[in-house]
């Protein structure tokens, strides 16, 4: 009763230090109760057939995921046309924005690989920023920073303009006006004669493009051509002239995957591929359910059983199957507690299949708000980037993306009606799995040292 009068207590106040204590004492009665249930003698895909999912389904869904996943890589493969010779294409995947850091990315790309800082950041034919710094203790990762950082700056032209005119320097972000919510401009400096025109590709927008007036073999003039954005030309109250940069990429929120160019060396392949590694049963540690846990604030988890020295961190995503159900808020001496997808303020980024679109939509960060009507789940989604233009909602299928450290790309998040436009946005969620009946889930534990801090 005691025990049961202390859980109930740390339910609804957690104390670190006391729920340490509470663990420690508490581990004989658990390992009795874990050897006693059935369902603990069970493998990972008989649990999961015996919480009701079946083994076709699961197969199905992570070959859609594993599908999706590499049409992004596809579609982050710059054209060829774009490509100086003597250069090669190295993928990489987007582990982690650093709070505080907005204007920067960590990415991981093959671990064999030697890069030099300087070079360019491309997503396709968008320009996005260049590689800052590798990581000296840890082969195959670095630093990038964005064209919106403060500092940046890259050479650039309108699409289309003559000798002399169009010449611009991008880099940094213009103030938000309040009128603009969700969109993201670059800044323009010391341009040149910039006159209206049509665009030469035909497609009745301007363009700017990368143009580097550095001298050839400078790492700089590699990202010649790659687009920054379209140019937004108007006169604002009191006759001022406003000149700045859309983007067409959310480079706030959106960036899963990238391509870094690199000067080819030897006989290295002219592309490195990056496999992703969410389905590699080594990223990943099983731990059983003990409890579904939701305090009197709303707070909606689980808490699971660790073996006695199982190292997971705080964030990690936990799944069941190739369902995301939330991500690891606290460890303790043999226990975890997670934060479910219910829990209102889980932050995530999400890769969307989006119905008549060819390639993945990163449509940026979501943020939680509780349970929804039947089932579904409240998100808050700030939408920088439109989909596909035009008005209405489109059908969707959401899976995780990237740059959230922890959380792997690829994991079914569920099924929603995406609207088309920007702005600040209230979505339902129809969830894979609610998880109630899971006895057993996997807490990723990341390639290598991808988890290390």
């Amino acid at each position: 009763m005691v025990a049961l009068g202390a859980l109930a207590a740390l339910s609804l106040r957690p104390v670190p230090v006391l729920e340490e204590a509470v663990e420690h004492l508490l581990v004989p009665a658990r390992l009795i109760a874990e050897v006693a249930a059935p369902v603990r003698w069970l493998s990972w895909d008989d649990a999961v057939e015996a919480a009701g999912t079946i083994e076709m389904e699961k197969e199905e869904l992570v070959r859609e995921a594993q599908e999706l996943l590499e049409d992004e890589r596809i579609a982050a493969r710059p054209p060829a046309n774009l490509v100086g010779a003597g250069l090669r294409i190295v993928h990489a995947e987007v582990i982690d924005r650093p709070v505080g850091e907005e204007d920067s990315l960590i990415v991981r790309w093959a671990d064999s690989t030697y890069l030099d800082p300087g070079i360019p950041v491309v997503v396709g034919e968008h320009y996005v920023g260049r590689l800052a710094e590798v990581d000296p203790d840890r082969p195959g990762r670095g630093r990038v920073d964005l064209v919106t950082g403060r500092d940046f700056r890259v050479g650039a032209q309108i699409s289309g303009s003559g000798a002399g005119r169009g010449a611009l320097v991008v880099g940094g972000l213009l103030r938000q006006r309040s009128d603009e919510p969700g969109s993201l401009f670059l800044a323009v400096h010391n341009p040149g004669p910039w006159e209206e025109h049509e665009d030469p590709e035909g497609e009745g927008e301007w363009k700017v493009h990368v143009k580097e007036w550095m001298g050839e073999g400078r790492a700089e003039v590699w990202g010649q051509g790659f687009l920054l954005g379209n140019p937004v030309h108007e006169t604002i109250e009191g006759g001022l002239e406003l000149r700045r940069v859309r983007p067409v990429k959310d480079l706030a929120h959106g960036l899963y995957r990238v391509v870094l160019l690199a000067p080819l060396v030897g006989d290295e392949p002219a592309e490195v591929d990056l496999e992703a590694s969410t389905y590699e049963p080594a990223c990943w540690r099983g731990a059983g359910v003990l409890t579904q846990c939701t305090s009197a604030r709303g707070r909606a988890g689980l808490r699971l059983a660790l073996a006695p020295g199982d190292q997971v961190e705080s964030g990690s995503a936990v799944a069941f199957g190739p369902h995301l159900l939330g991500r690891v808020e606290t460890t303790g001496f043999c226990t975890a507690r997670v934060r479910t997808l219910s829990d209102p303020g889980l932050v995530l980024s999400l890769l969307a299949r989006v119905e008549g679109i060819e390639h993945p939509v990163a449509i940026g960060r979501v943020t939680t708000g509780g349970l929804g009507p039947n089932g579904s789940l409240r998100v808050r989604w700030e939408a920088r980037v439109g989909i596909g233009g035009g008005e209405g909602s489109v059908d969707s299928q959401l899976f995780t993306g990237g740059g959230v450290r922890g959380v792997p790309r690829g994991l079914l998040v569920g099924y929603a009606s995406l609207p088309r436009t920007t702005g600040e946005h209230e979505l339902l969620i129809q969830p894979g799995t609610d998880g109630k009946d899971c006895q057993w889930v996997e807490i990723w534990i990341g390639p290598g040292e991808e988890g290390e801090e």
